[in-house]
């Protein structure tokens, strides 16, 4: 990112850089159901396995997770990779265009934003001291006077105040409900700017949350991308912005985060306050040749990492819960999921799943903590049904 190494050198105020795209009106709710990943039992009404009754078809229909995109576009983005000679805007875009077009990405809502906002006006400008500048400091002071950070910079200046970050420029929708759509929101959007990193995060948790309470049986997660450290707006430190990030995952809304080329103590502090100390940030490279494989092995985990452990429970016929047996098949191996009746009967060190409520009062498979953890690790990861049977 742009650094401020001397600061008469950016007294710039009548420098225009080019205008950027503004935002849509914030909207919230969906206007499509998914078609969600679903999990069966058999359809014969011959006895199979165990079943000494007639076999019930039982589905499990994964509750959709909705992952909203925050992506840097800041000037740095335009920085050349030794690897194969792209930018590294031309990275991220190759990879999101092949993570999008993934057949496992065709259920999965994405929703995308961009950072660097532009503000609407002027931010402060001189300044005595921190204060004097608000969110847009610390105060820089020399012979004659201050200015505020920001302020220095030249126009278009970014935003600091997170709620101009809020509102998506691509609202949460099935991938496959429009493929080409945020392929090519990439290709039209400007990088510029430096990196505002405090507002763009908070502003799109507060998103996120909202999203949350009007699609209350929809998963949410956010996907923080960037290639450098935090250069204006408060908070900068690493503290100040895991306090944001723990803030959301105490409000359920789970925090992932991709650094291209950008340190480690900023981005896994970020991580892991947004995902209960449980997963560190992807970090890539920005030089290597294999960059955009990196970045889009990365977007492939956090999908993983993202799945929801919620299942809404159909059958038909009136069903005992305690008679449906779970398992998870990985690498070759089936380990049994056992049914603990309630979430407090989970242990941390035992598999298990447990009956609960929607908050619309449909029924819900729910995996424990141990169990979710393994379903998670990666896509090849299956969730099974075995035989549910009914009396004739």
């Amino acid at each position: 990112m742009l650094k401020y190494v001397a600061i008469a050198a950016l007294l710039c105020f009548g420098c225009e850089q080019e205008k950027v795209q503004t935002r849509p009106p914030l909207e919230l709710q969906e206007t499509q159901d998914p078609k969600p990943e679903v999990v069966t039992t058999p359809t014969t009404d011959e006895p199979t396995g165990k079943c000494t009754f007639k076999p019930q078809t039982v589905h499990l229909e994964a509750v959709p997770t909705a992952l909203l995109v925050m992506m840097d576009r800041s000037n740095s983005m335009k920085v050349l990779t030794t690897g194969n000679g792209s930018t590294r805007w031309q990275v991220v875009s190759s990879a999101m265009q092949s993570f999008l077009k993934d057949e496992r990405s065709q259920t999965l809502r994405v929703g995308l934003s961009f950072f660097p906002v532009e503000l609407k006006g002027d931010p402060p400008k001189s300044c005595a001291k921190d204060a004097d500048c608000g969110l847009y400091g610390p105060c820089y002071s020399f012979s004659g006077g201050g200015i505020c950070l920001v302020a220095a910079g030249m126009k278009p200046y970014a935003s600091c105040d997170f709620n101009d970050y809020v509102a998506p420029v691509i609202l949460p929708a099935k991938v496959a409900d429009q493929p080409t759509k945020v392929i090519n929101t990439f290709s039209t959007e400007e990088q510029w700017g430096n990196t505002p990193t405090g507002p763009a995060l908070a502003g799109a948790l507060a998103y996120l949350e909202a999203y949350a309470a009007a699609n209350p049986n929809t998963k949410t997660a956010l996907l923080f991308a960037t290639d450098g450290e935090p250069t204006e707006c408060a908070p900068q430190d690493k503290n100040g912005l895991a306090a944001i990030a723990k803030a959301g995952f105490d409000k359920g809304l789970r925090t992932f985060v991709i650094g291209l080329g950008v340190g480690s103590a900023v981005m896994n502090s970020i991580a892991l306050a947004g995902s209960g100390d449980k997963q560190l940030a992807f970090l890539i490279e920005a030089k290597a040749a294999d960059a955009a494989d990196q970045f889009l092995e990365a977007l492939k985990d956090v999908r993983a990492a993202a799945r929801s452990c919620e299942f809404n429970i159909k059958s038909e016929g009136e069903l005992d819960v305690s008679k449906l047996s779970l398992s998870i098949e990985m690498n070759g191996s089936k380990d049994a999921v056992p049914y603990v009746q309630v979430e407090t009967a989970c242990d941390a060190s035992k598999p298990g799943w447990y009956y609960a409520a929607a908050k619309d009062g449909s029924p819900l498979a729910v995996l424990c903590p141990s169990s979710c953890a393994v379903l998670q690790q990666g896509e090849e990861s299956i969730l099974t049904i075995g035989d549910v049977c009914l009396s004739e």
